[in-house]
């Protein structure tokens, strides 16, 4: 198992701040997310903090695909 210290040391931890900028969205909003469980997050106390690499993944799963006949138009296809 790996050791508190240094997974902290080796993961990006991101402030409720910094993700809002991150995701380009208002403080609120994350805050809101927060509340309602929305959000892959860490939480001791009145401390909350995110890991940058399960952000990505979550948002990974809100990816659309373009419709097919989109990407032919656009020559990607």
């Amino acid at each position: 198992p790996v050791a508190p210290r240094k997974l902290f040391q080796e993961k990006r931890w991101l402030t409720a701040e910094d993700l809002a900028g991150y995701l380009s969205i208002k403080k609120s909003t994350v805050y809101d997310w927060i509340h309602r469980k929305k959000i892959p997050h860490y939480k001791r106390g009145h401390v909350v903090r995110f890991r940058q690499d399960e952000i990505d993944n979550w948002l990974a799963g809100y990816r659309v695909e373009p419709a097919g006949e989109l990407r032919k138009e656009n020559g990607d296809g």
